[in-house]
């Protein structure tokens, strides 16, 4: 995964083609797979799957729709 330019924490990547995006704890234990998600900078998206704590928060991973 490589970092999106110009957005903080957001990150890429282009072989599985999702991107994962740090989120709070309270957001990301109300997001369920398969939900639609707005992530960084208006990209409209699904939800695929939840990843590990980092930083204070939780990484969410999405596909671009």
């Amino acid at each position: 995964m490589r970092p999106v330019e110009g957005a903080d924490q957001v990150w890429y990547c282009s072989r599985h083609q999702i991107y994962a995006q740090l989120v709070e704890p309270e957001t990301a234990s109300a997001a369920r797979r398969g939900d639609e998600w707005t992530g960084y900078d208006g990209v409209a998206g699904v939800i695929v799957g939840l990843g590990d704590e980092r930083q204070g928060g939780r990484i969410l991973y999405f596909r671009e729709q």
